[in-house]
């Protein structure tokens, strides 16, 4: 597993993700999925927080701890990580 490979299994680790999809940002770990797009289906997660769901699928685990601190889209993410290395990226 990542974590096991990376010796970091026994820390709570800082969670930032991308969700790709059109959702109704309510804050900044608080996401409701709209609709699917991009030929995605799974019922049951429209309406529904993404981040809450991505909590509860970490909980269930019982072997990681993860802290999710923040939900963006992926334009969103792509910029940051831009202006991450290059300090002019507007």
């Amino acid at each position: 597993m990542f974590m096991s490979q990376r010796k970091v299994i026994q820390y709570r680790i800082p969670l930032g993700f991308t969700f790709s999809f059109p959702c109704k940002q309510e804050g900044l770990t608080s996401a409701r999925l709209t609709q699917w797009t991009k030929g995605f289906k799974c019922s049951g997660v429209e309406g529904e927080d993404v981040v809450q769901l991505l909590r509860e699928a970490i909980d269930k685990r019982h072997d990681i701890d993860v802290d999710v601190m923040a939900v963006v889209n992926d334009t969103t993410g792509t910029l940051m990580s831009c202006a991450l290395k290059n300090r002019e990226c507007r």
